[in-house]
């Protein structure tokens, strides 16, 4: 388990080998609870425009989950990758982080709820930097 600060932005950085680069290919997470719900769902293709930049062979993704958004409870991060309403790449749900968010009583962006959290979040996704 990794214990992350709630007022800490969550770095992951995912490096991939695609063998044959499909026009449809979508990577993205799942944050899910405990229970596996799934929380946020947030793809790299709708986040950043990589129709160009996206190649075989090695690839690096770094996506960015802001501070303060996620409740101090435990969760896991799968990385999933597919091609886009045909298969998955990779087993559903076989790679994950674990992780354990610890409350900092930080200002959350819901003050006065402390409990809500974001539906849409602007996640930041960057590839081969």
């Amino acid at each position: 388990m990794n214990n992350i600060y709630n007022d800490e932005d969550i770095e992951i950085i995912i490096q991939c080998y695609i063998h044959n680069l499909e026009k449809d290919f979508r990577l993205f997470i799942d944050i899910c609870d405990k229970n596996d719900q799934i929380i946020i769902r947030s793809f790299v293709d709708e986040a950043l425009e990589i129709k160009n930049k996206l190649h075989g062979g090695n690839n690096k993704f770094k996506v960015v989950i802001p501070k303060n958004i996620l409740l101090p409870i435990e969760y896991k991060i799968y990385v999933q990758a597919g091609v886009h309403n045909i298969r998955y790449c990779i087993p559903y749900n076989q790679i994950y982080i674990p992780i354990k968010v610890l409350d900092q009583r930080m200002k959350r962006l819901y003050p006065t709820n402390p409990d809500t959290g974001l539906i849409d979040l602007d996640m930041k996704w960057r590839l081969n930097e």
